[in-house]
């Protein structure tokens, strides 16, 4: 008898521990939300539909930047790499039209070689001629020839650096 008189001594022991940790759990869940305050959700915000995405769209050619350098950054690393045919003329960005038409037109045919080399950009710098235009210049390490120069310009349109113009080497 005395096996059955301690289980159930236990079991309410048990018991009133499990509801102890109830009760302070929820009493920290409440004070959660009493310091969090009550959020004001007014009834047009609340009903308006998410945006919808572009997944199924045609990819943009021209990246969202705000920064001169920030797009030069991206520019240099998408048309080197193009140049040594590592990435498709359409997906040189943030280009401007007409320089997006150039660089579709052009031709990229690396030899197997280039295709191996480990590509290098030093110096890059971007100098902001007005509030609108800068230009920037980087050098290019193939590894194999000495390096090169790479200029460019940029103009600030529709929210978005892009570049309109690019000029390798002496040319």
């Amino acid at each position: 008898m005395s096996k059955l008189a301690n289980s159930g001594s236990s079991a309410t022991t048990r018991t009133r521990r499990i509801v102890a940790a109830l009760a302070a759990s929820a009493t920290v869940l409440v004070a959660f939300a009493v310091a969090r305050g009550t959020r004001d959700v007014s009834p047009s915000e609340a009903g308006r539909p998410a945006p919808k995405s572009d997944a199924g769209s045609h990819a943009k050619r021209e990246a969202p930047n705000v920064s001169p350098e920030v797009a030069a950054q991206i520019f240099v690393s998408n048309y080197v790499s193009f140049l040594y045919g590592r990435r498709a003329a359409s997906a040189v960005t943030p280009v401007g039209a007409r320089l997006h038409q150039q660089v579709l037109n052009a031709q990229s045919t690396p030899t197997p070689a280039e295709l191996t080399r480990a590509l290098v950009v030093r110096d890059l710098t971007v100098n902001a001629d007005t509030r609108a235009t800068a230009t920037g210049s980087a050098v290019v390490d193939d590894g194999a020839s000495p390096p090169y120069a790479l200029s460019f310009n940029l103009s600030f349109s529709h929210r978005r650096w892009v570049v309109t113009g690019v000029q390798k080497g002496d040319q």
